[in-house]
């Protein structure tokens, strides 16, 4: 019996077994030779290549070499440390790059050093501030209170403020007076 075709209603087996037409397509062209349909292949993939441990401590190694510096304003706050400001994350790869090559060792692509740098280190390029005292902080503050407090407005802003306050107390002694003329004084 499963060597014969049987002929049905189309329409009839589809309801009766509560699928749609794509369905039934889909699994005839996924028959193989022995009429037994091939497993889905979604969701399926290799391994990912990964990165040996001997190429993993190397980076390691070159990373720790750029001497870190923890800053002396935040370093109560932060666990961050910070490499110095002439190197970058692709410097740094570039000089692992010539140290393996010099030493005949298998590299590392730019990718998995940064993500080793990312996510096993926390450093940040960062160009640290000069030193600062509590007292000259303090001296700072106060000068810019100082001169945010003595800028006077210039004269135009004053002039448009005391023109608007002037057209506001026309409006509100004679609301249905026609105040055309005063706009052009306004621009």
């Amino acid at each position: 019996m499963c060597d014969q075709q049987i002929r049905v209603c189309k329409v009839f087996f589809l309801e009766t077994v509560g699928i749609n037409e794509d369905t039934v397509y889909g699994t005839c062209q996924k028959k193989d030779s022995s009429g037994i349909v091939t497993h889905d292949g979604r969701g399926r993939h290799k391994k990912h290549k990964c990165v040996p441990n001997h190429m993993r401590s190397s980076i390691r190694e070159n990373i720790d070499s750029s001497a870190p510096v923890e800053l002396y304003y935040c370093r109560k706050h932060s666990q961050t440390r910070y490499l110095p400001e002439s190197l970058t994350l692709r410097k740094m790869y570039r000089m692992y790059q010539q140290e393996q090559q010099q030493q005949g060792a298998p590299v590392a692509t730019e990718s998995a050093y940064r993500k080793i740098f990312k996510r096993e280190f926390n450093y940040s390029f960062f160009v640290p501030q000069k030193k600062i005292s509590a007292t000259s902080v303090h001296s700072i503050k106060t000068q810019k209170r100082d001169q945010m407090s003595s800028k006077q407005p210039s004269r135009g802003i004053v002039r448009r403020r005391k023109l608007f306050v002037s057209v506001r107390m026309l409006r509100k002694k004679e609301p249905k007076r026609n105040l055309e003329s005063l706009q052009p004084a306004l621009i």
